[in-house]
């Protein structure tokens, strides 16, 4: 995951973004009905961007952590974390993958029958995990969607937050850790 091919004569899509190091020891947060850990898991960066299924939000909130340092693709493009002038860039990506125009929730839905073929093209391309704004995003909330082959080797479970007892349950927001990068300054940069 953190290895950089900076063969000039490869095309990198990553070129064209950000990238979103999220630093070893950065809590993670999700909603889900089990807590293993599965090839292809989307995380919040604090307890309000955990899910859009309104079934797991009934589930109690889990906290995460990265055993080690996450680069991902940072998918939003003119502006920054917090502006109001973004464009999400992840319906850009499909349409390179695809030459058909979705709607970005219906590429992140798992009934989308594309999506794992979609998920290989953008490894084909050395992207495994993205950080993106999530729907709906009234607050500016990200999150973080693992695909890697090894999502056990960079982040752990840590403990269950019940729903019933706040409903405020963990007033913390992780995004303040995350370091962005154009993807030329990350080739010069040892992380």
């Amino acid at each position: 995951m953190n290895e950089i091919n900076l063969n000039k004569n490869v095309f990198d899509i990553r070129a064209n973004y950000k990238i979103a190091i999220i630093p070893k020891d950065t809590l993670l947060f999700r909603r889900f009905h089990d807590n293993k850990i599965h090839p292809l898991m989307f995380f919040g960066f604090d307890e309000f961007s955990t899910s859009s299924n309104k079934e797991n939000l009934k589930n109690d909130l889990q906290v995460w952590t990265t055993k080690k340092t996450i680069i991902s693709t940072f998918l939003i493009v003119d502006g920054v974390f917090g502006s109001p002038n973004y464009y999400n860039e992840l319906q850009f990506l499909y349409f390179i993958f695809s030459n058909e125009e979705k709607y970005y929730l219906d590429i992140k839905h798992y009934k989308n029958p594309q999506r794992l073929d979609f998920i290989n093209f953008l490894k084909e391309n050395n992207i495994d995990s993205w950080v993106t704004y999530t729907e709906g995003n009234k607050k500016h909330l990200m999150e973080l969607f693992l695909f890697t082959n090894i999502n056990k080797d960079f982040v752990k479970f840590k403990k269950y937050i019940s729903s019933k007892s706040n409903p405020v349950l963990f007033d913390k927001n992780t995004t303040d850790k995350i370091i962005f990068l154009d993807f030329k300054d990350l080739c010069k940069t040892s992380v």
